[in-house]
């Protein structure tokens, strides 16, 4: 059996594209039975669809219920592929608490534990980030053949950027103890277990911080999205110019992603700008759902010259395949730099030039252009 372990919920932007698919593909290809196990802050709460009822429950926990968001429902409609080869596919959810540092994760791990020692058949963990990496670790029994830790970033990091200091005095204080714990545990996964790291930048971070051993040490590669052929590309390109009335000779840049600050949204519709006072024969295509914000920014902005859409997932390739040159512009920081942008991975699956301001280690300029301000510096 193959367990994938995550901690930050099936409701997660990326569970779709980096967990379930991944683990479908490796599903269709072996007749091991796979199993996810979802560490949720509440369970969903709606009936399961007919296709879904392979999913099992957990004692004293819930199988994954599908919400009316558009993607559950489109994977369950869909799900005989999920389960092409296999008699089932499950996914089970297990209530955890808020963050307070290892009890929290030991409360975790006590549930895993019980329920892997149900288990009467052998079996290998992959688990997503060091928090589900500890968890692993700590619950494994002894039918464990193999545990292999998803470092997807840098946790410590990250939660100082999503937790900057207050005037608060408790509050900082309460911030700087979970950040000792997070360093705690990260220490702990990422020097004990095997790692599969999604950029050589963030393995080097890994071996000067935590001192994980590089032979221990592999580069993620099952949720690279298979890149379309040229002729699929021009044929959707074909389409949906036609579709959104685009020239058939503009040059069209491409945003795919959200209107958060930290992927730079404002320096994104600044660059477009910039580049139609020089060329008034390009083209703006925005895949968001913050379609308001995005208005906003372009408020000045030529009309004719952009498009603001909000489509489904299964249907970002074709409309990816209209654009010439996708951006990727982030802020100068460690969180950045070791990072491997969802994006760009679809960029690239789409044969976009990707333009960027090389604060991602993972953009090999080679295959990349960067952009300069006025003073040669990255934007």
């Amino acid at each position: 059996m193959k367990i994938f372990i995550i901690y930050d919920g099936i409701n997660n932007s990326v569970f779709q594209s980096q967990v379930l698919a991944p683990f479908k593909k490796e599903a269709e290809k072996s007749n091991d039975k796979f199993l996810i196990i979802s560490f949720e802050k509440k369970f969903l709460d709606v009936s399961l669809s007919k296709p879904a009822r392979t999913l099992r429950q957990a004692q004293g926990e819930r199988p994954l219920m599908v919400s009316n968001v558009e993607p559950y429902e489109r994977l369950w409609n869909n799900s005989n592929a999920l389960y092409k080869n296999h008699e089932q596919i499950e996914i089970i959810q297990f209530k955890r608490l808020p963050f307070l540092g290892k009890f929290s994760l030991f409360l975790s791990k006590i549930k895993l534990r019980k329920f892997l020692n149900k288990l009467d058949t052998d079996y290998t963990i992959k688990a997503r980030g060091p928090l589900a990496g500890w968890i692993a670790l700590k619950a494994q029994t002894s039918r464990c053949k193999e545990i292999i830790v998803q470092a997807r970033g840098i946790l410590v990091e990250e939660y100082e950027m999503a937790h900057p200091k207050s005037k608060n005095i408790l509050v900082n204080t309460f911030n700087s103890w979970r950040k000792k714990q997070l360093r705690l545990i990260e220490k702990y996964v990422y020097s004990t277990s095997k790692i599969e790291a999604v950029s050589t930048a963030l393995v080097e971070y890994l071996k000067k911080n935590y001192g994980t051993d590089k032979k221990l040490t592999t580069i993620a590669k099952d949720d690279i999205p298979e890149k379309i052929s040229a002729a699929q590309k021009t044929s959707w390109s074909d389409e949906i110019r036609k579709e959104l009335n685009i020239p058939v000779d503009s040059y069209v840049y491409c945003y795919n992603g959200s209107a958060k600050p930290w992927q730079c949204p404002k320096e994104t519709v600044n660059f477009f700008k910039e580049e139609l006072k020089e060329n008034n024969n390009i083209f703006l295509l925005i895949l968001s759902q913050d379609k308001k914000i995005f208005e906003e920014l372009l408020i000045d902005a030529d009309r004719t010259k952009y498009r603001i859409l909000n489509v489904n997932n299964s249907e970002i390739m074709r409309y990816l395949s209209a654009a010439d040159a996708g951006l990727i512009f982030r802020d100068n920081n460690i969180v950045n730099w070791v990072s491997r942008p969802t994006k760009a991975l679809e960029y690239k699956a789409a044969h976009l030039e990707i333009i960027h301001n090389n604060m991602v280690n993972f953009l090999d300029q080679k295959q990349t252009h960067i952009y300069l301000d006025a003073d040669n510096d990255p934007i």
